[in-house]
């Protein structure tokens, strides 16, 4: 049957299909279906509509589905599911989404989701999502994110977040990342956090600071720093900074800096110290200094 013969049956006449017949039609046949002819079809129905069929349902068929009908669509249906069909679905529809349904969705179907479909994610279906997905998420959906869905992102998933969508983490959402979180972030998307992100952090998640993500600070990151952070470094974190990262810390920092972390310092980088810097290293901190730091 072509979609205008689908389009010339009533409803009542929609509703006698079989569920073989459903699975029989096309995505040219199923573009007819009106939403008051999907509102005939049973459960069974449903999960019969053919993956290569689904995505020819029109986007206001899409959005007339119930929760009832969305949460028996089958994970290849999920996957078929066009951009435009995805964004039709009601955040009601969205929200009851099961974790093995939301782990069906690639960065296609997850781009199309709003800002309030965002928010109204469980924290399961939240992480049932695969890093290819959240790779692909815009710094507006990571925004809309919760504090307690930020907290149920494994490290391999916050590994996912891009620079941009990574920015989009309010200080609070950044305060649910735990250490391994905070470990797992990919250097590149390090240097993509602003400076009142990094003030926010943590001296717990300072301190889990890999030395390949301590390199890669800017230096108005490191600046940003305050001195509970700077001190809460240790030797090995202390010992990836570079001569630049090194000259743009403030002289508050350098009094934080403990005798062992000035030690830790390399010959290279202590080179960026300030004449106002070695002025206010106290006496004992210039007692710490290593002959090939002199």
């Amino acid at each position: 049957l072509s979609s205008s013969q689908i389009a010339a049956l009533s409803s009542q006449q929609v509703a006698e299909l079989s569920t073989a017949q459903v699975a029989a039609l096309t995505a040219s046949a199923v573009s007819g279906l009106t939403p008051q002819d999907i509102a005939t079809f049973t459960p069974s129905k449903i999960t019969a509509i053919n993956t290569r069929a689904v995505t020819g349902l029109a986007t206001s068929t899409v959005a007339s589905l119930s929760t009832d009908q969305v949460a028996v669509l089958t994970t290849g249906q999920i996957t078929a599911l066009t951009a435009g069909q995805v964004a039709a679905l009601t955040t009601a529809a969205v929200s009851v989404l099961t974790p093995s349904q939301m782990s069906a969705f690639g960065p296609r179907q997850v781009i199309a989701l709003s800002s309030a479909d965002i928010t109204a994610l469980s924290t399961n279906q939240i992480a049932a999502l695969k890093t290819s997905a959240l790779l692909a998420m815009s710094s507006s959906q990571i925004a809309a994110f919760s504090s307690s869905q930020v907290a149920t992102l494994s490290p391999a998933q916050v590994a996912a977040l891009s620079p941009a969508a990574l920015g989009g983490l309010s200080t609070q959402n950044l305060a649910a990342l735990t250490t391994a979180d905070i470990a797992a972030i990919t250097a590149r998307a390090i240097a993509g956090l602003s400076t009142n992100a990094v003030q926010s952090l943590s001296t717990g998640q300072i301190s889990a600071l890999t030395t390949g993500q301590i390199a890669v600070l800017t230096t108005g990151q490191v600046a940003a720093l305050t001195s509970d952070q700077i001190h809460a470094l240790n030797s090995r974190q202390i010992s990836a900074l570079n001569l630049r990262q090194v000259a743009s810390l403030t002289t508050a920092d350098i009094a934080a800096i403990s005798t062992d972390q000035i030690a830790a310092i390399s010959s290279a980088a202590i080179a960026g110290l300030s004449s106002s810097g070695i002025a206010a290293l106290s006496t004992d901190q210039i007692i710490a200094l290593q002959t090939n730091q002199i």
